[in-house]
């Protein structure tokens, strides 16, 4: 398991074989893609919806992306 920790300091266990290594960040924030499976998927936008934010918003907070990273507009 890891753990990811956001910038709130809320922490969430994700199963290690859903990541992958990565070497080289070079282009991460041109190549970024985040796949998730759909029970993520639907607490990701339940997750939002309290929020009053989109899905790529919410994700750019947790992973400290600017705005123009996953897709632009909040």
């Amino acid at each position: 398991m890891l753990r990811v920790v956001d910038k709130t300091g809320e922490d969430y266990l994700f199963d290690a074989g859903l990541f992958e290594e990565v070497n080289d960040l070079s282009g991460w924030l041109a190549d970024l893609s985040v796949s998730v499976t759909v029970p993520m998927k639907a607490a990701l936008y339940q997750r939002a919806s309290q929020r009053g934010i989109s899905m790529p918003a919410l994700l750019r907070e947790w992973l400290d992306l600017p705005v123009t990273a996953l897709g632009g507009s909040q």
